[in-house]
């Protein structure tokens, strides 16, 4: 009888579709534990027992049980024996009161994001997104939601560009544009770092409200001047050293965010710096996953939305008239680009 040669060994196993299609269950797994306050119960805690945290969360230790056990899963607790305790990822990122909490972005993504998502299909077919988002009139309600949320993971990197621009050691005055600056995330940490640090905030005039509020509680409002209107139309004025475009070019698409460029190239004083804070795909567009995701997002929520690559935008500025298109390594999921406008 001839040898069956197709053997088990020699098909592909399920398990990555299976990891894929029950990808879901993580972030509604973190929303509820959060929702119960099982972070908040550990924080500051050598670890609790089931009990005390089935009484602590006013659930039943079954269900409990199947939620502790799929976070330990997920290596966002530790499991010893009946007791549960933090790991130093989710003390530094799950728990509410530390400075650098994800609590308000998992709400964001679990409330905002996910229901866009749903309504995928009806957007692929129909061509229109689930929200504008990058139109004022339905964007300010969908960014006003979004801009706390996204402080925090965006305060890393920008605490790091300002320490890698150098601004704290300046002796003469240091003009920023902060683009879309939505809460001010990008530039706050320059003027914290001088007062010889001036900012100039480009955003929707109801937004430019979120911003002066996020000034005024890191008490660096009286550095800041304010110019609403749309990016296409606002004046930005001229001479500034530094420009940053934090996280507004995959919302605008290539067109617009191609337009913009020239209009800071010639706001920028010769010497300036433009930045440009966004995600980044590699140059075959197929990763890293992150990228591609909210690649995915700006379809559903935007007219003219994408995510590009640091090719792409290296045409761009050069277009323009930038020189030495380079990338700075921050902590954030993409490095930064950032350019130089040739001195005269």
């Amino acid at each position: 009888m001839a040898q069956d040669r197709t053997t088990s060994a020699a098909l592909p196993t399920p398990e990555r579709i299976f990891k894929m299609l029950w990808g879901f269950a993580t972030p509604i797994l973190i929303e509820n534990a959060l929702h119960l306050g099982v972070f908040n119960a550990l924080n500051n805690h050598p670890g609790k027992t089931l009990q005390e945290l089935s009484r602590e969360m006013n659930v039943g230790e079954r269900e409990a049980r199947a939620l502790l056990n799929a976070l330990a899963g997920l290596q966002l607790l530790f499991k010893e024996n009946d007791r549960y305790s933090l790991t130093p990822e989710s003390r530094a990122f799950l728990v509410s009161e530390t400075p650098v909490s994800f609590v308000s972005y998992s709400h964001m993504v679990f409330n905002r994001l996910l229901p866009g998502w749903l309504n995928l299909f009806r957007v692929m077919r129909e061509g229109r997104p689930e929200v504008p988002a990058n139109r004022e009139a339905t964007g300010v309600a969908f960014f006003s939601e979004m801009v706390e949320s996204l402080f925090v993971p965006n305060s890393l990197p920008a605490r790091a560009l300002a320490q890698a621009l150098d601004v704290a050691n300046t002796g003469d005055t240091v003009r920023v544009l902060d683009i879309a600056a939505g809460s001010g995330v990008w530039s706050i940490p320059m003027a914290q770092a001088s007062p010889h640090v001036q900012v100039t905030a480009v955003d929707w005039e109801p937004m430019l409200k979120t911003t002066q509020a996020f000034a005024s509680r890191f008490e660096v409002v009286d550095q800041y001047r304010f110019v609403g209107g749309d990016l296409d139309e606002a004046d930005f004025g001229e001479g500034y050293q530094i420009a940053v475009l934090g996280h507004i070019v995959h919302s605008e698409g290539e067109m617009r965010s191609r337009a913009l460029l020239e209009k800071v190239y010639q706001a920028l004083a010769p010497g300036g710096v433009v930045v440009i804070a966004d995600l980044i795909l590699n140059e075959e567009r197929t990763g890293p996953p992150l990228s591609l995701f909210l690649a995915m997002t700006m379809v559903i929520f935007t007219e003219q939305g994408d995510i590009f690559t640091f090719g792409e935008m290296t045409d761009w500025l050069e277009a323009c008239g930038f020189t030495d298109v380079r990338l700075l390594e921050v902590p954030a999921p993409s490095p930064l680009v950032l350019a130089t406008k040739p001195k005269l």
